[in-house]
């Protein structure tokens, strides 16, 4: 269900759009991407042997072919960036994809591809280039103590 595209995506509902009631109306769709920033499920690998984890709880992956430590085993999404963008999710999975399909073919990985420039995982970019407010930061010995 989408409401009238004057409000807006509409997905908090028309008390928190202000969407008009009867506004609503079904899309047709090929596919829908949830995306809800949470943190990968790592239960299910983590004790495969050869595959290794960043400080940030991500997969470490070859920055061109999205390959994890084992041969045959690829990632991308928030498994390799962390909570992110769902688009960047998407764009990771695509490279990885197209890895797999290549060392299923027994061809070269990293023939005419690049690395992809990422930000810090689990940030996103920088809060300066996208125009967010700074979260206040007290340092800890200025801190106050909370009662």
């Amino acid at each position: 269900m989408c409401e009238d595209e004057a409000y807006g995506a509409g997905f908090l509902g028309p008390a928190a759009t202000g969407a008009d009631p009867g506004s609503e109306h079904d899309i047709e769709t090929d596919l829908i991407i949830p995306a809800v920033g949470q943190r990968p499920d790592l239960s299910a690998i983590e004790d495969v042997t050869g595959l290794q984890f960043t400080r940030w709880g991500t997969a470490e992956t070859h920055p061109v072919t999205y390959a994890m430590g084992l041969d045959g085993v690829f990632a991308g999404g928030d498994l390799q960036t962390g909570p992110w963008v769902a688009i960047g999710a998407v764009a990771a999975g695509r490279e990885a994809a197209e890895s797999i399909v290549r060392y299923l073919d027994r061809r070269d990985m990293t023939e005419g591809r690049e690395a992809v420039e990422k930000e810090n995982p689990n940030t996103g970019p920088s809060r300066e280039r996208c125009g967010k407010a700074a979260c206040p930061y007290a340092r800890p010995g200025g801190r106050r103590p909370h009662r």
